[in-house]
């Protein structure tokens, strides 16, 4: 039977901009040995072009979050040939001036690493070395956290700031018992080594905590099924998707929308699925669900496919290159999740149409896509772990079945919907 509830209100209703979610998940801590490392992307606008491109540009090939054009500067979450990965949340503690934190442009240093490091310790190197007076990276290493997995089972996040001109930096070594004493850790957006209390994202942090102290079985799937799309708000202690599978409707179908781990700024979740030390690190798979993940579905890449082998639903559009398909997709469900424009709407969302009890939310209809997609990578993953090595004619294959399975979803399938960079536009 189903339970009627009134919607309960709570805390004021902002999100700030560069405000994301991330966990490290050593080998220790999974079954199959093999790090995990996620980014759940938020920033200031309400709809932004995501797409992956690849750059050989530097000493080594990457693959990543990054601009489409030659020699990107910038990069947000990425891994390189040799394994190194790397990822950020931006602090709002470790540096409170507003003029300095206004010269933040974390993408650089990202950017950088990627072209050269293999290790974390090739990292450290970096920062240890790095002249901040330098064009190229002047004011690049400004408040951040830096999410860093490597192919030897290098794991960990590193606070960051520069004063005077040098940088200060401190790492959390979430191979230490004594700092992640189950083998995982969480970021958002404060600093341990900053001032108490301030900064953002401590409801997130919990949020999050909670839902990896639950889990004995942390895979790329679990992350974003339980991770990217959770409404649940440790603040109040409440867990929107489990009140509806226990049957609950919530009035008109709107919730409002304050610090859930997905939120109107969140465009975009990746995880990176390491290798065991001693694998091939052409092996590490990097998944990213484009858009508004509760909208969307991971799709797989590789490193080794080159420009040719990222899936075609993950490539910039011919009309907008640094937009892909995927993106567009769930962008336009996402408008139809946030449906109120007026007033204080853009604070709701409609959790009826993305969670119910009748099974056709758009998280519920995606739910089986992406299982699916998981699945027949899997199948690959297998051979090529056991083959020790990335068939790169296989992974047209892969693309392929993904492409049809995603393009022959109905609710993916000429949606009718519109939106603008930026903004919400509901006709």
């Amino acid at each position: 039977m189903k339970k009627a509830i009134a919607v309960l209100f709570f805390a004021l209703l902002c999100t700030g901009a560069f405000a994301c979610t991330s966990v490290i998940i050593t080998g220790k801590a999974t079954k199959d040995g093999r790090p995990l490392m996620w980014k759940n992307t938020d920033g200031g606008d309400h709809f932004v072009a995501q797409r992956f491109s690849y750059h050989a540009e530097g000493k080594y090939a990457w693959l990543g979050l990054a601009q489409t054009a030659p020699n990107p500067v910038s990069a947000w979450f990425g891994v390189n040939e040799k394994g190194f990965a790397i990822m950020n949340t931006a602090s709002h503690n470790l540096v409170t001036d507003p003029a300095e934190k206004a010269k933040r442009s974390n993408g650089y240093l990202m950017k950088e690493a990627l072209d050269v490091c293999v290790t974390l310790g090739d990292f450290l190197h970096m920062l240890d070395t790095i002249n901040t007076s330098r064009i190229k990276l002047k004011n690049r290493v400004v408040s951040s956290h830096y999410g860093v997995i490597d192919a030897n089972g290098g794991a960990a996040y590193v606070e960051t700031r520069v004063v005077n001109d040098k940088v200060e930096y401190w790492v959390f070594d979430v191979n230490d018992p004594e700092i992640a004493p189950d083998g995982w850790l969480v970021y958002s957006n404060w600093s341990v080594m900053g001032e108490t209390d301030k900064g953002g994202g401590y409801i997130r942090k919990e949020n999050a905590e909670k839902i990896f102290r639950e889990c004995d079985d942390f895979t790329p799937r679990y992350i974003f099924d339980k991770g990217a799309r959770c409404f649940y708000n440790n603040l109040i202690g409440v867990d929107y998707r489990a009140l509806v599978d226990e049957g609950i409707v919530f009035g008109k179908g709107h919730i409002p929308d304050s610090d859930f781990i997905p939120r109107l700024t969140t465009y975009v979740s990746s995880v990176v699925q390491g290798v065991k030390p001693g694998e091939n690190p052409d092996l590490i798979t990097i998944w990213t669900a484009m858009g508004y993940p509760p909208t969307s579905v991971a799709i797989p890449a590789w490193v080794k496919g080159g420009t040719v082998g990222i899936n075609p639903l993950l490539k910039g559009n011919p009309d907008n290159s640094d937009n892909c398909e995927i993106c567009d997709m769930s962008l336009k469900l996402k408008t139809q999740i946030f449906d109120v424009k007026r007033g204080n709407g853009p604070n709701y969302l409609n959790f009826e149409k993305l969670y119910n009890t009748e099974g056709t939310g758009y998280i519920q209809l995606l739910s089986p896509v992406e299982q699916a997609i998981f699945d027949w990578t899997e199948i690959y993953l297998a051979k090529w772990r056991k083959a020790g090595e990335i068939n790169t004619k296989e992974i047209a294959e892969i693309n392929a079945i993904v492409e049809k399975l995603v393009r022959e979803t109905p609710v993916l399938k000429d949606i009718p919907y519109e939106y603008k960079y930026g903004k919400i536009t509901i006709d």
